[in-house]
């Protein structure tokens, strides 16, 4: 470790590593920041969870070798079903019909941490690690000075022409900076678990709205689903006192018996959700990424594939920018970034509160409503098209 570079990354998970990657030959001295050891990584809970990978992350992940690693330990999305409980509409959108192998894929998250980690091992990047960023300053033109802590001790950094804060929802950085957040509760909780499935149906996901909120069954291969299931605090925490037995009738009861019976095998998890969603994206001399600028509702799968498009987004500006190489951080390049990510920000964001709102009710005119639209949209190709390039994050 140096005391100076021409970037440095704060957070090395998933959206931070492929930032890393991306700009890795652009001839600049990059250092990564990483609070856990590899060896932490590969043992953490975190990679349990499941990732719903869009068809336009899997070509980003491809551009940095990383998918080519992963691809076998994935599950294709090659139709989504959805449908809302009590109610006649339905529709299918089709992979075969977008014209693409698949509308998306299914993967844990440890498989791409892995192979993150060994592409960062061969990479040109100085990955700090274990350490964490304890204080910024940014007030010069120029550069940020920054301080770190690690086993060794505190060590500053007395240089770098671009921080970028990949640093998760509670970003230290963003904090410091004193960069405020748009908030909302959805007084909705999120019940994660998984299941295996009687008669399995290879490559469909299914989402199905229920009076209790959207349910989502995620292929995972081998008759195994990912479950994300949006229900009431009350409710959630009422589900996590049952026995197994008695929650997975609730379960069946919501999803329907097109899989045949299911079994649990995994333990229940909850966490709220809300959307956090930073009101600024930049600030001298530093850029925010990932969780560090926005954190998202589930219901439309969008929030990792968002936090990979800010990557590739600032990885792009730095390398077409002839004159990055002396300079990354440069006003324009940021204020060009914050502009392009702004857009796609408030596109999703758009999206994913109208869902919420359609779908989370249990008026019973609404569902009429509900049940109308799905069945006019499935008659409708162009619609269905449109809805279809969003699920893919084209």
């Amino acid at each position: 470790m140096t005391n100076q570079y021409d970037i440095l990354i704060s957070g090395g998970g998933l959206v931070g590593g492929s930032l890393a990657l991306a700009i890795q030959h652009s001839g600049l001295k990059i250092g990564l920041i990483e609070l856990q050891t590899a060896e932490q990584k590969k043992h953490s809970p975190a990679g349990e969870r499941v990732l719903a990978i869009s068809q336009g992350s899997k070509q980003l992940l491809e551009q940095s070798g990383l998918w080519q690693t992963v691809t076998t330990a994935s599950e294709p999305i090659k139709t989504i079903q959805v449908s809302d409980r009590g109610y006649l509409g339905k529709t299918r959108l089709s992979a075969k019909r977008e014209g693409v192998d698949a509308l998306g894929y299914v993967l844990e998250a440890r498989q791409l941490d892995l192979a993150l980690l060994q592409q960062l091992e061969q990479a040109t990047v100085d990955v700090i690690a274990p350490a964490k960023m304890t204080h910024l300053d940014n007030t010069s033109p120029a550069s940020v000075a920054v301080t770190i802590e690690h086993k060794d001790g505190t060590q500053e950094i007395k240089q770098t022409r671009l921080l970028v804060a990949a640093d998760g929802g509670n970003s230290s950085i963003r904090q410091q900076l004193g960069i405020h957040t748009r908030q909302v509760d959805y007084d909705q909780t999120a019940l994660i678990t998984r299941v295996n499935a009687q008669i399995p149906v290879d490559s469909i996901a299914y989402e199905r709205f229920t009076e209790s909120g959207p349910l989502a069954f995620l292929p995972m291969g081998r008759s195994n689903y990912s479950v994300v299931w949006t229900l009431q605090p009350r409710q959630a925490q009422t589900m996590m006192e049952l026995s197994e037995q008695d929650f997975i009738q609730r379960l069946q009861q919501a999803f329907g018996y097109r899989l045949g019976r299911i079994t649990l095998t995994s333990a229940r998890h909850v966490f709220p959700l809300q959307l956090l969603h930073s009101k600024e994206m930049t600030a001298n001399r530093v850029a925010l990424i990932g969780n560090a600028a926005h954190q998202l509702h589930p219901v439309a799968g969008q929030g990792f594939n968002l936090g990979l498009r800010d990557a590739a987004c600032l990885a792009n500006l730095i390398r077409s920018d002839s004159e990055t190489i002396t300079d990354p951080g440069r006003a324009e390049i940021l204020e060009e970034f914050a502009q392009m990510r702004n857009t796609d920000h408030q596109r999703v964001i758009n999206f994913t509160n109208s869902l919420i709102w359609l779908f989370s009710s249990d008026w019973s005119l609404l569902g009429h409503a509900r049940s109308l639209g799905l069945m006019t949209l499935d008659r409708i190709p162009w619609l269905k098209h449109r809805l279809a390039k969003a699920a893919m994050g084209m």
